[in-house]
């Protein structure tokens, strides 16, 4: 679903400050290009001029480079050096999760949230991503369970209420699935998402003409990527025989309409 697309644009912006070296060398605290930091803070490490914190510091820094560059299980080793020097970094806990989750390795992932919330409980993106690792795992109730927490610290974490209603959904809680779309669109109201789930909630109690009016807002809001998305899972269904492209057309709504008569799941 749309919703991993939601995942790794939080990941991108969900990093935890955490220690940075006093002393450094080159550029390894500096806003720049990836390949650069890394040489930068490698230089650091060994330079001899960094001392306990300060070392992990630079481990850590190397991680986030690393990552930004693609290579996640680099970044991963470099969290692990640094959380050998500062195992009660709840930072480090929680972007090497995030890293693991790149790697689509949950399990993991859940582990460093884990460890990462026993020290910081109160980081409401620790509980909406460890949420978002156990849907992942097809633990609905688990990241329900998490969703809410992450709502229960900051009601205005816009995307968590969407990201609920889905697992809501999926467990066949209907009632409260739309009401958390409403939650959602209260605060962004062109969140194509939403509108999305919406629409297959609409559609599981049997209301095809009010489901097909929120799959156009959605389509409305997210443009061309929702076209494409709907269009390939309408393949799918053998519903849809033309090519991804976009553009919502006749064939498409037809498409979309038959889908719905026929009370298919149109995305999972």
């Amino acid at each position: 679903m749309f919703q991993t697309v939601v995942l790794t644009a939080l990941l991108a912006v969900t990093s935890v400050a955490g220690t940075v070296p006093s002393a450094d060398p080159g550029n390894c605290t500096q806003s720049g290009k990836a390949a650069v930091r890394i040489v930068a803070c490698t230089e650091a490490i060994i330079s001899g001029g960094l001392l306990g914190e300060d070392v992990a510091g630079a481990y850590r820094l190397r991680g986030l480079a690393y990552r930004e560059a693609g290579k996640n299980r680099q970044a991963i080793a470099d969290y692990d050096r640094a959380l050998r020097l500062q195992p009660g970094n709840a930072a480090f806990h929680f972007e090497r999760a995030g890293i693991f989750t790149n790697l689509q390795d949950y399990p993991h992932a859940i582990a460093d949230y884990d460890r990462s919330l026993t020290i910081d409980p109160v980081n409401p993106k620790a509980h909406f991503l460890r949420g978002v690792s156990y849907y992942q795992l097809g633990e609905h109730p688990r990241a329900i369970v998490d969703y809410g927490e992450a709502l229960r610290l900051d009601p205005e974490f816009s995307p968590v209420y969407n990201e609920r209603a889905w697992a809501l959904y999926l467990v066949g809680r209907y009632g409260e699935a739309l009401e958390d779309t409403d939650r959602a669109l209260s605060r962004r109201p062109h969140m194509a998402p939403a509108f999305d789930t919406r629409a297959h909630v609409l559609a599981a109690l049997g209301r095809p003409a009010e489901a097909l009016a929120e799959f156009e807002r959605a389509i409305e809001a997210g443009g061309r990527m929702f076209v494409r998305m709907y269009q390939k899972a309408l393949a799918r269904h053998g519903l849809y025989t033309g090519e991804p492209d976009g553009v919502y057309r006749a064939e498409v709504r037809a498409a979309l309409v038959a889908c719905l008569e026929e009370q298919c799941r149109l995305l999972k």
